[in-house]
């Protein structure tokens, strides 16, 4: 497939669509003359390519030691303006397309460890970033960036299902970093004060009845709270709910050996609202 056939299949799906002045958009390539391995990529610069491209910008790789052996020696590598486009579309669509048709995330005489595409990288098979560190600079940085983002009704979606995919140990193991992790008091009040419910509006409201149905008290998250202060058996009548009754068999009579300080709630249920 040429690229006129390619960018007027896909054209529609690019999601970057945002403009730009005064920059110029394009495709290079970067090679190691020794090595004869490649590196595609684009750039959006305020600078003419000719004079951006190996002079001051040396690929966006995740691997450093590509970028820093350009730095130190240059004479091994040579650069090529593969193509300057007209915008950010054209731009990541020729990239897109050259990225396809050499297969780079997976071919070896690539550098490149993910591969564009159409909707945005694709980095399948690759475990570039594991095990990496971050400094408190880059942590800050992130910290500034994501604060107020607002996350889409898609991506929201897209976690939904990642999270559904996976297996309850896989779920487990994603928490074993933290493992032995010191958290300050405030910390442990706030994540306290969320488990409970207390202050968190998706908290269900439940409702506590007596053996005649009447509701005693309306807990909007103090469950656990308010059947302590009252003394309630509230690990078990948590558990009569949907028909069932507390200390009642499925024949409709109490259970025997009902511990004495619990008969009084004999019958008492729970609903949420």
């Amino acid at each position: 497939m040429r690229f006129k056939e390619f960018y007027e299949q896909n054209a529609n799906k690019v999601k970057n669509l945002r403009e730009i002045d005064s920059r110029y958009f394009y495709v290079y390539r970067i090679t190691n003359l020794l090595s004869k391995k490649h590196y595609y990529g684009s750039r959006v610069s305020k600078n003419h390519p000719n004079k951006d491209l190996g002079i001051l910008y040396f690929s966006s790789s995740y691997d450093k030691n590509f970028i820093n052996e350009q730095k130190l020696n240059p004479e091994m590598f040579k650069y090529k303006i593969v193509k300057i486009c007209s915008d950010n579309v054209e731009k990541q669509l020729f990239e897109s397309y050259l990225h396809f048709k050499f297969n780079v995330g997976s071919n070896l005489c690539f550098y490149n460890k993910v591969k564009q595409t159409i909707e945005g990288f694709d980095s399948t098979g690759h475990n570039y970033n594991k095990g990496r560190t971050l400094t408190e600079e880059t942590k800050h940085k992130l910290k500034v960036a994501l604060t107020g983002r607002i996350v889409s009704e898609s991506t929201k979606e897209k976690q939904r299902v990642n999270a559904l995919s996976r297996t309850k140990d896989q779920n487990m193991l994603r928490g074993v970093k933290h493992k032995g992790k010191v958290v300050s008091e405030s910390t442990r009040k706030l994540q306290s004060m969320q488990r409970t419910g207390a202050g968190n509006h998706q908290a269900k409201v439940i409702h506590i009845l007596d053996s005649d149905c009447n509701v005693i008290h309306r807990c909007n998250g103090t469950f656990k709270t308010v059947c302590e202060e009252n003394s309630y058996p509230w690990t078990t009548l948590r558990k009569a709910k949907n028909g069932k009754k507390l200390y009642i068999g499925s024949n409709g009579k109490p259970s025997r050996n009902i511990p004495i300080v619990s008969r009084r709630f004999t019958g008492w249920s729970i609903e949420y609202e």
